[in-house]
């Protein structure tokens, strides 16, 4: 299945409550999601499917080092369940839920890294807040389930949050880059993002230093920041092969865990105060 395939069904699984209450909207979503997920149990991910987009599909290595998409299937349904729980919590303590596009930033121009979220704290580098509450259904039995895992889907989707470290922007900051692949960086450097990157003190490596080349753009943004720039890798699998990239800041590099080393997590800091210092060496030679 390629990417505009998944792009469209997930486009057809959009819901937009316009015309009702967003919170009211967004408990019949999440009430509906549950029963969905459920159903997905008595699902055999080997039967043939009447889509011959998912029967290929099927026929590929799973992703992110998976023994089988039953395996895939298990995780997918973890992080789906853990993501209703956050959003039950916040529904509870009616805690306000606000949503961020990416897809809608990709329409609309602008600097948006200067005002999707609050300004002077905390942005959404790449998407803007959408004007409802918007959602991707999860789908009874599985038609799309596995297509809608795969890491290009995930990369462009993934929301790059911005710390401000003053109430103006350009300012030193911190970025965020998640998973991102980096494509919303073309037209984001012509608005003049690249401000954004001169002065950036630290960043995230872009999905756990991984040396797939779907992180290219990123890569090309963290080769334009300070030489003193700090990227800290957090996670990944333990047998995801690293970035050179990353390897090649040496003491300004820092993992949560050194995969190739290491069989347990470690706390990273760093201090911020006329400029960023890392706290501690990596332990890792990667």
């Amino acid at each position: 299945m390629t990417l505009d395939e998944v792009e469209r069904e997930v486009a057809i699984q959009l819901v937009i409550t316009a015309d009702e209450e967003p919170r009211v909207g967004l408990e019949s979503q999440l009430s509906a999601a549950k029963r969905n997920l459920e159903s997905w149990n008595s699902v055999d991910v080997n039967a043939p499917r009447s889509s011959q987009s998912l029967n290929a599909l099927l026929h590929e290595r799973p992703p992110y080092g998976a023994r089988g998409w039953s395996e895939v299937l298990r995780r997918v349904q973890k992080r789906a369940r853990a993501l209703i729980r956050i959003f039950d919590e916040a529904i509870l303590h009616q805690v306000q839920i606000r949503f961020f596009s990416v897809d809608l930033a990709r329409e609309l121009d602008g600097r948006h890294w200067e005002s999707s979220g609050q300004s002077g704290v905390v942005t959404i580098a790449n998407a803007l807040e959408a004007p409802h509450a918007l959602a991707v259904q999860i789908p009874a039995g599985i038609p799309y389930a596995f297509a809608l895992t795969h890491l290009t889907v995930q990369n462009r989707r993934a929301l790059c949050t911005l710390l401000w470290t003053k109430k103006a922007m350009p300012s030193p900051s911190v970025l965020i880059w998640s998973d991102t692949d980096g494509q919303w960086l073309c037209s984001a450097r012509r608005r003049g993002f690249a401000e954004v990157t001169a002065k950036l003190l630290a960043c995230s490596a872009p999905h756990h230093a991984s040396a797939n080349d779907a992180h290219n753009e990123v890569w090309v943004e963290i080769s334009a920041a300070p030489a003193d720039l700090i990227v800290l890798s957090a996670g990944g699998q333990a047998n995801q092969r690293v970035r050179a990239e990353y390897n090649a800041k040496k003491k300004n590099r820092c993992c949560t865990w050194c995969r190739a080393v290491a069989n347990q997590y470690q706390e990273v800091s760093i201090s911020f105060e006329s400029d960023a210092r890392l706290q501690q060496a990596c332990i890792g030679r990667h």
